[in-house]
């Protein structure tokens, strides 16, 4: 967050072919909604791969730092210069909150211990610290990317990505629009991209919703 040149992993070396076969492949799959090309300014290639600084090389970089982005789309929450920092500050603090009153109100022997000793605590699944620090954060990580300034004052318009009707036809549910805000799924590849451990990517993958197969809030 502090380095405004660190390596975009998951757009090192994309040619315009390359990322033409990305988006087509996401279509084929149903995880891209054709009818928002449309609304999309330069369609759905642009929602997919929004412009960074250096793009095509083997260090593509943030169109602007940390500091500058707002939290979220124009009209919604933390939606200003710098909201991001504020909105990355809440989570974390709320993140924390919620492992601590998860440990108060299911394992209270382990409130004055340490909590990287969860995983030692038998029919309960592990908290781990670094992932309940980290997963928040690098959920959001690509908001500077999608949610960059456009010269004239106005922001880049959001694509929202995932099963858009059909994904999720005989996976244990019936079919229903799982999209999401494109940052989520962004942050996501660029977490595969620098070899994260599955947990990690998991955790972070909940960060919009639990993990089901639910139809309309599957995120």
């Amino acid at each position: 967050m502090a380095n405004p040149k660190t390596c975009i992993r998951h757009r090192a070396n994309l040619s315009p072919s390359d990322k033409q076969a990305i988006v087509q492949e996401l279509l084929d799959q149903g995880l891209l909604n054709p009818a928002l090309a449309a609304s999309q300014p330069g369609g759905l290639l642009a929602g997919v791969f929004p412009p960074v600084d250096n793009d095509g090389t083997s260090c593509p970089t943030l169109p602007q730092p940390f500091e500058s982005a707002p939290g979220s789309g124009n009209g919604s929450h933390h939606s200003f210069p710098g909201g991001l920092a504020v909105h990355e500050s809440f989570n974390e603090h709320s993140d924390q909150s919620f492992a601590e009153n998860y440990r108060r109100n299911y394992r209270p022997a382990l409130i004055d211990d340490d909590p990287s000793a969860d995983d030692l605590i038998p029919n309960g699944p592990a908290l781990d610290p670094d992932i309940i620090i980290a997963a928040p954060l690098w959920h959001d990580w690509s908001k500077p990317i999608v949610f960059q300034w456009n010269a004239d004052g106005t922001e880049f318009i959001e694509l929202n990505i995932g099963g858009a009707g059909k994904a999720l036809d005989g996976f244990g549910g019936s079919a229903g629009d799982s999209q999401t805000g494109g940052h989520h799924i962004l942050a996501l590849a660029e977490s595969m991209a620098r070899g994260f451990s599955p947990a990690m990517v998991d955790t972070q993958a909940c960060a919009h919703s639990n993990p089901t197969w639910a139809t309309s809030s599957r995120s």
